[in-house]
Parts: C-alpha cells; structure tokens; sequence
C-alpha cells in the first residue's frame, strides 16, 4: 500500500468467525485481503513480479485453476487460466488441502514428487520469499475442505 494510503475492506483480514470454501472466489479473495494487510508478506514481495497459476486436480468439481498475482508488494488471487502465468505449479488436491492447512509447503511438495511446475523455474526461485510468506499465510483464512 502505498504511504498514506488507508486501508480498504479488501485490505482487511478476514472475519474469524467466517469460514471459506477452498478453492473457491470467496476464500481466494479473503487470501487476498490477508496477503494485503500483511506488513510481512509486502516486506517480502517488494521488488517481485510473477504470475503463478496453481492447477489443483482432482476436486470435487473438477480441475481447478487459481492465479496469484504479485506485483512489487501487493496481491491478487483469483480462478484463472494457467495459460495467464509465467509459472505454473500443478498438484493434486490431497496435496493442495495439506499445503493449504500448512502441513506441507511448496518446497517439500516439490521434492517429494508431489508438486510439478512447469514454466520459468528462476522466475519462482527469484520470488521465493514472496512464495513462502503467501504460504505461512494461508491459515489466517478460515476454510472449509
């Protein structure tokens, strides 16, 4: 946010007493609101740029796609196509829900064979702290699996 700025209700955290549906418009945007009043994650993604689409398999209604937009310290998630990011990371939904309560990050997914990503590899390894902050974030976000 840029200084003097005030905060907007996208920028807030969202209500604890409310609760997401994962993978869903409503849980990516109370991502966003967290990811947006996170002194921790704009410190992070200061300088980044980078388009990630995340391609969770096996869903209950199917294939999902959501793109992370990171634009030098501010945020956006949304459903998308993958064909809109430089990078692309696919896994399946078992792993998505474990990644997403913060059982398993990025990293050890990626090593475990359990995460695949195709696209500018240097490009995601370049916004890797951006990337691991977004994901010790995740919890702040009430969901429902």
């Amino acid at each position: 946010m840029r200084s003097g700025a005030s905060k907007s209700t996208t920028d807030r955290e969202p209500d604890p007493a409310a609760s997401f549906e994962f993978l869903s418009e409503p849980w990516l945007a109370a991502l966003t609101a967290v990811l947006r009043a996170s002194d921790e994650f704009r410190g992070a993604a200061g300088g980044a740029e980078l388009v990630l689409a995340h391609v969770v398999t096996g869903a209950a209604a199917g294939d999902v796609c959501y793109l992370v937009r990171i634009d030098h310290g501010d945020a956006t998630m949304s459903l998308g196509a993958p064909s809109d990011a430089g990078v692309v990371v696919t896994t399946d939904y078992p792993t998505a829900v474990e990644m997403a309560r913060g059982e398993l990050n990025m990293q050890n997914a990626y090593m475990g064979g359990r995460l695949q990503v195709d696209g500018d590899l240097g490009m995601l390894l370049a916004n890797q702290a951006a990337v691991a902050v977004l994901d010790s974030l995740r919890d702040r976000v009430p969901t429902r699996y």
